[in-house]
């Protein structure tokens, strides 16, 4: 998700997580778009460790965020 105007910590972009069977959602706030995979990459660990379960499934808006060579 993308504001209009940077927040006065030079915030534009939101990034959300949601977990489909318990609707827990986890939200981090970017800078810019390129930051997805670093938020995504500790967003995965931290729920694998923590759950003890690896993630399945990632659905996305299609928006680009995902699509990066790196990403994939």
């Amino acid at each position: 998700m993308s504001m209009a105007e940077r927040s006065l910590g030079g915030v534009r972009y939101f990034i959300t997580f949601i977990d489909n069977c318990t609707r827990k959602v986890w939200a981090y706030s970017n800078r810019s778009k390129d930051e997805a995979l670093e938020v995504f990459s500790w967003w995965l660990a931290e729920v694998e460790n923590g759950s003890g379960h690896n993630v399945k499934t990632l659905s996305s808006d299609n928006r680009g965020e995902y699509t990066s060579r790196a990403f994939i």
